[in-house]
C-alpha cells in the first residue's frame, strides 16, 4: 500500500513490515507487524494479530518509522484477517469468514457485511481482492464475488461460473487487480499444470 511518498509491505504475523522510501530504500520497522495495509480518506490502516486477537490500528504518523494507536479488535477473534480495503471511504476488513466493515458512523462497531458467505470460512479467503469502479472484488472459497457497498448486494461473478472449461486455463484465482473503467484482471492457478494465467 502506498501512502504519500512511502510505500508499506506487510509480512505477515512473523516478522515485521517494511517501508519502502523515496530513495528506494526498505526499513524494517523496529517492533509492529502487519497483514495488509490500506489508506481511507488520509488514514493509513494496517491489520496485524496481536494477544492473540485479529485487530486494525491507525497511524499516528508516517514515515518508515510510523507508530500506531490502539488496536481495534476486527469482529471475531478466531477468524483471520487477511486483507484491508478502502470502498467508498470505508473501511472493510476481509476475514476468513467473509467481510466485516465498521458501522458508517463509528470506528468500533463492526458490521458483518457477507453473513450469507460464513459456512465458507476458509484460510485463503480475502487474499484475492481488489476495488474496482466502486466494488469490492474479492474471493472466498474458490469463487469470485462483487460486493457494491452502497446497495450491500452480493453478485457471484468468476470464471468459476462457466459450466464447461476443457482448456487449461482453470483453476481458482489467485490475484486480483482492476483497471479503472476497462475491464478487470484475474490470475488463475492451474494446480495440475503447475502455470498460471492472467
Amino acid at each position: 500500500t502506498q501512502s504519500a511518498a512511502f510505500l508499506f509491505i506487510p509480512i505477515g504475523t512473523a516478522a515485521n513490515y517494511y517501508v519502502m522510501s523515496t530513495t528506494e530504500t526498505f526499513t524494517q520497522h523496529a517492533s509492529q507487524k502487519a497483514v495488509a495495509f490500506t489508506v481511507v480518506g488520509n488514514e493509513l490502516w494496517l491489520a496485524t494479530k496481536t494477544s492473540n486477537q485479529w485487530v486494525v490500528q491507525k497511524a499516528e504518523d508516517g514515515g518508515t518509522a510510523a507508530t500506531w494507536g490502539a488496536a481495534i479488535t476486527a469482529g471475531d477473534t478466531v477468524h483471520a484477517i487477511n486483507g484491508l480495503k478502502c470502498v467508498d471511504n470505508r473501511l472493510i476488513r476481509l476475514k476468513e469468514n467473509g467481510l466485516v466493515g465498521f458501522s458508517v458512523d463509528a470506528f468500533t462497531v463492526d458490521e458483518a457485511l457477507t453473513p450469507d458467505l460464513a459456512n465458507l470460512s476458509r484460510a485463503a479467503n480475502g487474499k484475492a481482492s481488489t476495488v474496482w469502479n466502486g466494488s469490492l472484488v474479492f474471493t472466498m472459497d474458490g469463487q469470485t464475488f462483487r460486493y457494491e457497498p452502497g446497495s450491500g448486494v452480493l453478485t457471484q461473478i468468476g470464471p468459476e461460473l462457466v459450466d464447461r472449461n476443457t482448456s487449461p486455463v482453470k483453476g481458482p484465482i489467485v490475484a486480483l487487480d482492476g483497471q479503472a473503467g476497462i475491464c478487470l484482471w484475474g490470475v488463475m492457478y492451474n494446480a495440475s499444470t503447475g502455470h498460471s494465467h492472467l
